[in-house]
């Protein structure tokens, strides 16, 4: 069968159409991604539901967005001061980890030479940031 030029249009109005859909939808997941990285940087409240979402969803498939979670939720278990926030904090790295540990270690050992070497280039008192590194190791099962 040969197609006349109206099946044409068709067909390239529906391509067009999916190919919309798709972008629409890469969109929103690229935007959910960026809320939730905010909502990681925002107040107690916004912290801690975020955390508590991680915790009971499944971590992004593209490597670079999990990197970029972890990195989120590592900051915020270091620099959150309420505790019920940082223990949800913990419980969805303790999710991630089961699958993804190989991710968090890194991004953990690098948190803590950047600690060190600012606090000894800087002079300050970063106590509080070396014992939340411990207590993320601890709650991650690190034995060291």
């Amino acid at each position: 069968m040969i197609w006349g030029t109206s099946e044409y249009i068709a067909a390239i109005a529906a391509v067009i159409s999916l190919a919309a859909l798709l972008f629409t939808w890469y969109a929103y997941r690229s935007a959910q991604h960026t809320e939730m990285l905010k909502a990681l940087q925002g107040e107690r409240a916004s912290i801690a539901f975020a955390a508590y979402s991680i915790g009971r969803g499944r971590a992004p498939r593209s490597k670079s967005r999990r990197q970029d979670l972890i990195r989120s939720l590592c900051l915020a278990a270091l620099f959150e001061s309420s505790d019920r926030s940082r223990a949800l904090i913990y419980e969805a790295l303790v999710k991630l980890a089961e699958h993804h540990g190989d991710e968090i270690w890194p991004i953990v050992d690098d948190l803590e030479r950047l600690i060190g070497k600012i606090g000894v280039a800087a002079e300050l008192d970063l106590r509080r940031g070396t014992e939340r590194l411990a207590q993320l190791r601890r709650a991650l099962g690190d034995k060291s």
